[in-house]
C-alpha cells in the first residue's frame, strides 16, 4: 500500500508564541551583547621624553601639556653629605607612596611595566623620595626603591577641570656617593576618561580590554539566568 507523504503537524498557539518570544530575546541579546562589548572612548596620551634631572634642580611635569604643572620632580644635593632625588607634593597632582615600613624611607613606589594604576593606589599628598645618599658617621647608605633602577614608573594622580585622572611617569635612576642621585625622565602618560585606570608603560589603548569583555558576558549570563 502506497503511503501518503506525512503532513507536517500544526505547531500550537502557545508554543508559536514562545518561540517567537525567544526569536525576540535572542536579537535583543545579539544588540545588548554589541552594546556592551562596547567601552566608553578612552584614550591614553604618551609623551616621549629624555629629561635628566640636574642636581639642585626642579623639574616641572605636565602630564597633559595644559600648561599647569601637575608634578615637580626635584633634586638636592648636599656636597659632602647627601643627595635626594623627590617628586614633591603639589596642588594639582600627587604620586603613590610606599611607608616607612616598606622601603626604610618615605619611597615613592618604583612599579614595573604593566603594573594598574588608579582607585585604591595609596597616592599621599607628601613629598615621596625616589632615591637618597647620605654619609652617616663615615658609611655611606643609600635609601629608595628607585636606586640604581631601569624603567620603573611613577603611579600618578592628577586633576583635569577638577576630576581625578591616571597616569604614569617613567625613570632611569643612579644612585652613588660619588655622582649623588641621578634621574632621567624617559616618558610619561595618561588616561583622558576621569577615574579610569591606566596601565605603568601603556601608550594607548585600554588599561585592560578583557574587563569589557568579562563585564559583557556576565552580564548577559545574569541575563539568561533570570
Amino acid at each position: 500500500m502506497k503511503r501518503s507523504p506525512r503532513q507536517p503537524k500544526p505547531i500550537s498557539e502557545q508554543l508559536g508564541h514562545r518561540l517567537s518570544l525567544y526569536a525576540a530575546a535572542a536579537g535583543a541579546t545579539g544588540v545588548g551583547l554589541l552594546a556592551l562589548a562596547q567601552p566608553a572612548e578612552a584614550k591614553v596620551v604618551y609623551t616621549p621624553a629624555q629629561v635628566t634631572i640636574a642636581p639642585n634642580s626642579t623639574y616641572n611635569l605636565d602630564l597633559n601639556n595644559d600648561g599647569t604643572t601637575d608634578f615637580a620632580i626635584a633634586q638636592h644635593s648636599y656636597p659632602g653629605y647627601s643627595a635626594t632625588l623627590y617628586v614633591g607634593p603639589n596642588a594639582n597632582g600627587v604620586a603613590a607612596r610606599a611607608g616607612a615600613a616598606s622601603c626604610g624611607c618615605n619611597s615613592a613606589f618604583a612599579f614595573s611595566g604593566g603594573v594598574k594604576i588608579g582607585p585604591g593606589r595609596p597616592f599621599v599628598s607628601v613629598e615621596a623620595e625616589l632615591a637618597k645618599v647620605k654619609k652617616i658617621h663615615g658609611s655611606i647608605l643609600s635609601f629608595g626603591l628607585w636606586r640604581n633602577q631601569n624603567d620603573r614608573y611613577l603611579a600618578l594622580e592628577f586633576k583635569i577641570n577638577g576630576e581625578t585622572h591616571y597616569g604614569w611617569a617613567r625613570f632611569n635612576v643612579e644612585a652613588s656617593y660619588a655622582q649623588g642621585v641621578v634621574g632621567t625622565l624617559t616618558g610619561y602618560a595618561y588616561e583622558t576618561i576621569a577615574n579610569k585606570p591606566i596601565r605603568a608603560g601603556q601608550t594607548s589603548g585600554e588599561a585592560d580590554a578583557s574587563f569589557h569583555q568579562k563585564n559583557s558576558l556576565g552580564a548577559l549570563a545574569a541575563g539568561a539566568a533570570r
